[in-house]
């Protein structure tokens, strides 16, 4: 076989594989997205007429108190390039449950040596991979610029997902303990590195954002707050036999949770799809956080095209926010996937850098030991 024929197969080859990694990435079925662009049906292969449906607004939610008395959505200085990029993630093995796997992990430079340091567990989304999440979330970056260490776990089979409770993939089929690995992922960084183990986070997209919601309500005394974009507490079961949702968190758990009116994956107000809403899921956290039934503040931003919600009163601080954004769908959004909102105060609207914002000042809830001291013995002589 000639050199010349070998080449020509393998770009045939790459051009029919690369239109479907951002379908994976975003959940959906390759045929769907075939179908979506040529405007065929899958089943008949007729052309049909595209049909828009009305972009959906964002909600009119007022605020217990005026805007202006609860923390900042954005930091106060733009967020400055810090030429740290996903090429510069370390990949680290780790053999578990008897499979080999891995995730990726980023130690900013400098900064006092053996001083513990805050650790970011973030989490791709169904199809996606330890090294897309790390590009396009520039979390690894932001943890240079702020000194917190990043961790990127992937997930198992061929399209990469985790075992959320009710979803997604080979990982829910099979039953795969992700919950352990990541707590082994966890442990793994630990040993190897000097971790402030009271301002632990974990973040997650999509699939990952629902393993973000499990991890935190069966270990929630190992995080010290989550960030959630584009996920969901539950949903239907895929094999139809009812609705599967996390359980009731052991403590307060604080949440900074981001998702697009135009997701049709899971549905901002869950019309129409088989996920739990957005809006309810966050609801769910604030209730058991014990915070007060409506939100505290309520304000807009980027020209009303941004809404932030922020519950206070919350049990041992564990404040939530629902930030949720017009015109962004299924996506991680990042100064790219958001160009249309412009900026505000020189910010391009960027989830990595929303969610360390809110995350930063938290830390972990810790169980006091209230049992008596015992006094002691006196030695004999």
């Amino acid at each position: 076989m000639s050199k010349f024929f070998l080449s020509a197969v393998l770009a045939l080859l790459f051009l029919l594989v690369l239109p479907v990694a951002p379908v994976l990435e975003a959940g959906l079925a390759p045929e769907a997205a075939t179908s979506a662009k040529s405007g065929k049906s899958a089943k008949s292969g007729k052309a049909k007429k595209s049909r828009k449906s009305a972009p959906l607004e964002i909600p009119e939610v007022t605020g217990v108190a005026p805007p202006g008395q609860g923390p900042s959505l954005l930091p106060r200085s733009p967020r400055k390039a810090s030429g740290v990029g996903s090429e510069k993630d370390l990949v680290v093995r780790l053999s578990f449950g008897g499979e080999d796997r891995l995730y990726r992990l980023y130690v900013p430079k400098g900064g006092e040596e053996g001083r513990p340091r805050p650790l970011v567990v973030v989490l791709h989304g169904a199809g996606g991979s330890a090294a897309k999440i790390s590009k396009k979330s520039g979390f690894s970056g932001l943890g240079e610029q702020h000194g917190f260490i990043v961790a990127f776990p992937q997930g198992t089979g061929f399209v990469r997902t985790w075992n959320s409770g009710h979803c997604c993939g080979r990982a829910h089929k099979e039953q795969v303990d992700d919950i352990g690995f990541l707590a082994a992922v966890m442990k793994d960084i630990q040993a190897e590195h000097s971790v402030d183990v009271n301002r632990i986070f974990m973040v997650g997209e999509s699939n990952g954002g629902m393993m973000a919601y499990r991890y935190a309500s069966e270990r929630t005394s190992e995080l010290a707050g989550i960030g959630v974009v584009g996920g969901t507490i539950g949903g239907r079961l895929p094999d139809g036999s009812g609705e599967w949702r996390i359980d009731k968190p052991k403590a307060p758990i604080a949440l900074f949770a981001i998702h697009g009116v135009n997701d049709k994956r899971i549905p901002y107000d869950g019309v129409g799809g088989k996920a739990i809403s957005a809006v309810e899921s966050v609801h769910y956290i604030a209730k058991e956080n014990l915070c007060a039934g409506k939100p505290q503040e309520a304000d807009l931003h980027f020209g009303g095209q941004v809404l932030r919600e922020w519950w206070a009163g919350c049990s041992l601080s564990s404040n939530v926010v629902l930030v949720t954004v017009a015109g962004l769908g299924h996506d991680w959004p990042n100064p790219k996937t958001t160009k249309a909102l412009g900026t505000e105060d020189g910010h391009a609207f960027d989830a990595a850098t929303v969610i360390w914002h809110f995350l930063r000042t938290k830390r972990r809830w810790r169980k006091m030991d209230l049992t008596p001291v015992r006094p002691a013995k006196p030695r004999s002589r």
